[in-house]
């Protein structure tokens, strides 16, 4: 397999749909309308679990690879010393906004599930995946070009 690096997903897409490559790792926003339109295949998630919207598609142990975890998430973040108080108030009104029904259902619509932390262990959360990929990094001998 060769890597093709892109500068963003729009172009990598169309040229997946085009042929020009042949396969390529997306988050599923990008792709769940392309799938369901029949133009393209999803081998396999890259979650634990099967995802909203795509749930006919096995995860990669459900299709007998190994497990792999790497899913896209989204954090709000704040600059270092930012108020306690402001940062428990920004974090009751976001894990408010993410329990309506209706911003509920356009997350899961993206293919994505939907959830909320404290600050805490939001960076609990960062620092497992620092671990996590600082591990694959060294493990495939990637260097910085």
């Amino acid at each position: 397999m060769v890597h093709v690096p892109y500068k963003g997903s729009g172009a990598a897409v169309s040229d997946l749909l085009g042929g020009h490559v042949q396969l390529m790792f997306a988050a599923p926003a990008s792709m769940i309308a392309h799938v369901k339109s029949g133009r393209l295949k999803a081998l396999a998630i890259t979650s634990a679990q099967r995802i909203t919207g795509l749930e006919e598609v096995p995860t990669f142990a459900e299709a007998g690879y190994p497990p792999v975890v790497a899913v896209n998430w989204f954090g709000v973040l704040s600059t270092a010393g930012t108020p306690e108080n402001i940062v428990k108030k920004l974090n009751q009104e976001i894990v408010r906004i993410i329990a309506l029904p209706d911003v509920r259902e356009r997350i899961t619509n993206g293919g994505y599930a939907p959830s909320s932390s404290t600050p805490q262990e939001f960076g609990q959360f960062l620092r497992s995946e620092h671990v996590k990929w600082q591990k694959v990094v060294k493990a495939a001998g990637v260097r910085l070009e």
